[in-house]
Order: C-alpha cells, then sequence, then structure tokens
C-alpha cells in the first residue's frame, strides 16, 4: 500500500488509461475523485471497480471545456477528499482529422480540454498541496510525430509538454513535482 492515504483527482478517470491508473492507486490504498464528461455507465462501473479494492473513491462530473467547471472540479475534489495529493490530467478529446480541414471551433475545443484545463487545474490546486506532491499529465507520441488525421491532437500534446515543462520549474520551488508521460498506441 505505497499510497495509503494520500488522495488523487484523475481526470479523465473513468476511462481508458484514466481507469487503469484509478485501478492501481486504488489497490495501492489511494483515495480518488475521478472526473468524467458523460458517459454515466463507464462511471458508475469504475466506481464499483474501486469499491471492490475497498479504496474511496468520489465520482465528479464536469467538462472540461468549461473553465468555470475544471475550477470547480479542483475544488469539489478538494473538500470531498479532504486535500489533493496527486493531480494526474488524462482527459482528451479532439477532433480526428487532417490538420488543412480541422474547423477553428474544433481545435478551440481540443487546446481547452487537453491544455487549458490542465493548467487551470494546476493553479487551482497548488496552494493547497504540500511538498511531495505530484502532477502528471498524459501525452502522446503524437506530440512529437506526425500522426495521421490527428493534427490538432498532437499538437495540443506537444503544448501540454511544452506546458509541463514550465510547471515544473514554477512548482519545484514548493516540492510539486510535475511530469509529464508519453503513452504509446493503445486500444
Amino acid at each position: 500500500m505505497t499510497h495509503s492515504g494520500k488522495k488523487a483527482l484523475i481526470t479523465g478517470g473513468t476511462r481508458g488509461i484514466g481507469r487503469a491508473i484509478a485501478l492501481r492507486l486504488a489497490q495501492e490504498g489511494c483515495d480518488l475523485a475521478l472526473n468524467y464528461l458523460d458517459n454515466e455507465e463507464a462511471a458508475q462501473k469504475t466506481l464499483q471497480e474501486v469499491k471492490k479494492l475497498h479504496s474511496r473513491v468520489e465520482l465528479i462530473q464536469a467538462n472540461l471545456r468549461d473553465m468555470d467547471q475544471a475550477r470547480q472540479l479542483a475544488q469539489e475534489a478538494r473538500k470531498r477528499l479532504n486535500g489533493v495529493d496527486f493531480l494526474i490530467h488524462c482527459a482528451a478529446l479532439g477532433a480526428f482529422k487532417k490538420t488543412s480541414t480541422v474547423k477553428t471551433n474544433q481545435w478551440d475545443m481540443t487546446m481547452d480540454i487537453n491544455v487549458k484545463s490542465f493548467l487551470v487545474l494546476c493553479q487551482e490546486l497548488k496552494p493547497h498541496m504540500n511538498a511531495g506532491s505530484s502532477i502528471v499529465a498524459l501525452s502522446s507520441s503524437g506530440s512529437t510525430r506526425v500522426v495521421p488525421n490527428y493534427g490538432a491532437i498532437g499538437i495540443s500534446k506537444a503544448a501540454l509538454e511544452a506546458l509541463t515543462r514550465y510547471l515544473a520549474v514554477d512548482y519545484i520551488e514548493s516540492g510539486i513535482r510535475v511530469n509529464a508521460v508519453s503513452a504509446g498506441f493503445i486500444d
């Protein structure tokens, strides 16, 4: 139980990689606040799986395209868990199309969810995180190589990695680690 008593907010925490991280942290005794957008069925399924591991879990629905909802998510997670030691940003959304055909509203949505909300969450949580806390952003191999029909998302992940580097330098003064993890291709 290497994370017993720790508390984590995981955006996109009820499906895919976010769900896998949630289950692993629950196995290690971490209390969780799991954010999801609108897939209530997946959220409830993950909630039940985490409960079977005897970990405390809270589901919090929020649309990270809306920065007010992102701020409220951070505040609600802190309130429900009585603090946050880990922020893990797995939420991602974007248009799968050629960069030359992506519409500006699709571009904005991709940047808002994948990058801007991460900044807002970090800014909202930092004053309340203790030294030794950790922030992790989930990136993608599309940040450094061209993947067909992945332009807006890949570019947003490159921006996310750049933001992570700047936050890492800013936050280390407070003893908070900020890193990005670039996942490979998954089903």
